[in-house]
């Protein structure tokens, strides 16, 4: 069927603010009947507390819905801190729909026991691998750790790790990197059962747990870059920062830094020794056009022997959008 012919508008018509004014209206309508003038942005990965802050930096903002849950069903305090790092899997509407300004947008947040203290104390259930030389990183599993990775004291044979656990460790769920010098590990190739301890802090009853299941063998002699600072840790898109730390190279080619995995190939340092790393961070990381972000920074080194990296508590900063003047 051929098109309808307009022919209520002709050549010659006084165009007057109430045909205008009806004419918008109708593309209101229209717009509505579409779903809305706001895209839903896709969340999915974010951290609960960037998700919070584009989904109210919109111009008009969006907002979050009344309940959130986690992938067990459990609800979420969205304001807490120890939820700030959780990661969205799941949201409604989904990316790319069209909404009016003010929706609410429900989020499905990555699974964890609890955010609360536990009332009872810490297990371990295994480690991933179950052998491992010292100075390399294993995951303990089990349940009731502390939600704050640094309020997890961990032990080998008596030997505290360097630092803290990793920033991805849960609660139920620590990255270490087992120290060096631990008593009574062979010097020699193999493996000896080691005592793993787990203590967690500010907790009155059961605060305590040991395992001996894991096997540890002697260093592989490779040095591993630890991250101990960052300066600042809240620099803008294309400002220069300086990460401190050990097991890096003066030789910057191996070198690649990356911010929550992104860019794809790293950022090379503009200057490197064994304990600095000096590098610009780049303008292409996503979400920073406009909102800060935060980022984990993770180095690099392909050694001889392969990649080396690291990834722990101090490594943690928030990118500010460019300076508009």
């Amino acid at each position: 069927m051929a098109d309808e012919q307009l022919n209520e508008v002709q050549p010659g018509d006084l165009i007057t603010a109430r045909l205008i004014n009806a004419i918008i209206r109708l593309l209101k309508e229209l717009e509505l009947k579409l779903g809305g003038p706001v895209t839903v942005p896709n969340l999915y990965g974010e951290t609960l507390g960037n998700a919070r802050t584009v989904l109210t930096s919109g111009t008009p903002p969006l907002g979050l819905g009344p309940v959130l849950l986690d992938a067990n069903g459990l609800s979420v305090n969205p304001t807490h801190p120890d939820n700030q790092f959780r990661r969205v899997i799941g949201q409604v509407p989904p990316a790319g729909a069209r909404v009016v300004g003010n929706s609410l947008v429900s989020l499905l947040i990555a699974g964890e026991p609890s955010t609360t203290t536990p009332t009872n104390g810490p297990e371990i259930t295994g480690f991933l691998p179950g052998s491992i030389p010292m100075g390399e990183e294993v995951q303990i599993l089990g349940k009731n750790f502390a939600s704050q990775p640094g309020n997890n004291i961990v032990r080998f044979n008596g030997v505290p790790i360097i630092g803290t656990p990793s920033v991805r460790s849960t609660t139920f769920s620590l990255y270490v990197i087992v120290p060096t010098g631990i008593p009574n590990v062979p010097t020699t190739p193999g493996a000896t059962p080691v005592n793993v301890t787990v203590t967690v802090v500010n907790q009155t009853t059961g605060k305590q747990v040991e395992s001996t299941t894991l096997k540890v063998g002697p260093s592989t002699g490779i040095v591993k870059p630890l991250i101990t600072g960052i300066s600042p840790t809240n620099p803008r898109v294309n400002t220069p920062i300086v990460i401190t730390g050990t097991g890096f190279t003066s030789d910057a080619s191996p070198v690649r830094v990356f911010f929550s995995d992104e860019p794809t190939g790293g950022v090379a340092p503009t200057q490197s020794s064994a304990t600095s790393l000096t590098l610009t961070v780049p303008t292409n990381l996503s979400g920073t056009g406009s909102v800060d972000k935060q980022f984990v920074v993770r180095v690099q080194v392909n050694g001889p022997t392969g990649p080396k990296s690291d990834e722990n508590t101090q490594s943690i900063i928030t990118v500010r959008p460019p300076l508009v003047l």
